[in-house]
């Protein structure tokens, strides 16, 4: 009754009635997600991305959300780097500009003797992706060869027209 937030831990085991891509199936509890918005009560979703990293099911699931957050790895992630992920907004309600701007994070330990300090990194995903452009920009093969920007795009995983975007700001 006195809830201020109440958060879901995960969609799929909680909600199961219903067709998971099935926006129908999800009615009854979009119209019980209102009642809560009404009430001032907010509702935090988490929820099983899909094999190509979007959400599971049907998109009717954002229809009532006012921001959407998508937790992924780093495309050169390493396990042996710890907590490391991007985030990247997918709906956001109100806000604009560098507020949404998609940025990475890292957790780092620092052990000093039996004592352990832990910080966080925050970089923006622009930054991060320049800084791997210039890596793979100064790289030079057996023949004395640079990559060519399809090549590292592709290394990426980004488009031509943004590897050639990120290389004008190492290279303008």
């Amino acid at each position: 009754q006195d809830a201020e937030v109440i958060f879901f831990d995960n969609l799929t085991t909680l909600f199961r009635g219903g067709i998971e891509n099935d926006a129908d199936s999800w009615t009854q509890i979009q119209a019980w997600l209102l009642q809560l918005r009404r009430r001032g009560i907010t509702a935090i979703f988490l929820h099983h991305s899909n094999k190509g990293g979007a959400q599971r099911g049907t998109s009717a699931r954002e229809d009532v959300l006012d921001t959407v957050i998508n937790l992924r790895h780093p495309k050169d992630y390493q396990p042996e780097q710890g907590l490391r992920f991007e985030i990247h907004f997918e709906k956001f309600r109100g806000m604009f500009g560098d507020a949404v701007m998609p940025f990475e994070v890292q957790l780092n330990v620092h052990k000093q003797g039996d004592i352990s300090r832990v910080t966080w990194t925050e970089r923006k995903i622009e930054d991060v992706q320049v800084k791997r452009m210039g890596e793979l920009l100064a790289q030079v093969d057996s023949r004395g060869k640079r990559p060519s920007l399809s090549t590292i795009a592709q290394e990426m995983g980004i488009s031509k027209t943004t590897a050639h975007r990120l290389s004008m700001k190492i290279n303008p």
